[in-house]
């Protein structure tokens, strides 16, 4: 059996009401600090190694060592704005 996703109807019902769960429940966290944090879904990107070499790229910056979160830095893992500033 195979299935493919042909497209998505963002005004559903279902998908609706799912968002609106969701965003009561994971919406809004709060940090130790006691500030309100929002969690966010980002497109991320790797530069591959060859493409970096033949672009004399900083390996540095390609293997996101300044990067926003802590999470992702060393990592490799880059946003499309952190990409453009390489590239720049």
């Amino acid at each position: 059996k195979c299935a493919t996703l042909s497209g998505i109807v963002k005004n559903h019902p279902d998908l609706v009401a799912f968002k609106k769960k969701w965003k009561a429940e994971n919406g809004a966290m709060t940090s130790s600090e006691g500030k309100a944090t929002k969690k966010a879904v980002v497109d991320l990107f790797i530069v591959p190694r060859h493409i970096a070499d033949i672009l004399q790229l900083d390996k540095d910056e390609v293997m996101a060592v300044n990067a926003k979160t802590e999470e992702r830095k060393g990592t490799g893992f880059l946003t499309k704005k952190e990409c453009n500033a390489i590239i720049e």
